[in-house]
């Protein structure tokens, strides 16, 4: 009989600790679960509030045209790249690396982790867009898996719809290598039946 977590007292383990890594970045020492692990900025001094991405910080961008060409440019790049890409324009790749790694995160149960590693990215989107409602709805069903670890039953069912209808309005089928359909699917299965034996590893079907 499957069984639903709900401990309020230690962080979450890898429901799978040799799953698939797309990422060469180092997983991080420990999870951020709000109440129980502490937040990592009272470890390390925050950064800076703009994040430096493709070689373009956000500071700069906003005084600069080219800088924000360049940032729209490389936000574009999002619903072509894959794992391995040789594209010349290598701006892109920091954003590329950088959503790969949320993957990782996420598959690994760095739910706040990867929340701020798509954060990055979806920021030089266009917001409304489909990579910006893409990225959005990951980071919402991954904020909603701190709820349900937690025991938060509604916060979850609450990010989980507003996820799942971010990434139900994508029309690309395969984006970033995410096959959106069946990842849906299972998205939709742990809803009904949150369980480890039911977790909905990203899987991406292009590298």
């Amino acid at each position: 009989m499957k069984k639903n977590i709900t401990r309020k007292s230690e962080e979450p383990p890898a429901f799978d600790p040799n799953h698939q890594r797309y990422s060469d970045q180092p997983l991080p020492s420990y999870r951020f679960i709000p109440g129980i692990t502490l937040h990592p900025h009272l470890k390390n001094p925050p950064q800076p509030p703009f994040v430096k991405v493709g070689g373009v910080n956000d500071e700069t961008s906003e005084k600069d045209p080219d800088a924000r060409r360049l940032r729209r440019r490389d936000a574009g790049v999002l619903t072509l790249v894959r794992r391995g890409a040789t594209d010349e324009d290598n701006e892109a790749d920091g954003l590329l690396q950088r959503f790969l790694y949320g993957i990782d995160l996420f598959n690994f149960n760095y739910w706040w982790e990867a929340h701020e590693a798509w954060e990055t990215v979806w920021k030089t989107t266009e917001k409304t867009d489909e990579a910006g409602r893409f990225l959005q709805g990951l980071i919402q069903i991954s904020a909603g898996m701190i709820k349900w670890w937690v025991g938060n039953s509604s916060g979850m069912k609450k990010l989980f719809k507003e996820g799942l209808e971010k990434l139900q309005t994508v029309s690309t089928q395969n984006l970033m290598g995410l096959d959106l359909r069946s990842q849906i699917a299972k998205i939709q299965q742990f809803e009904e039946n949150p369980s480890p034996e039911d977790y909905p590893f990203l899987k991406l079907t292009r590298k």
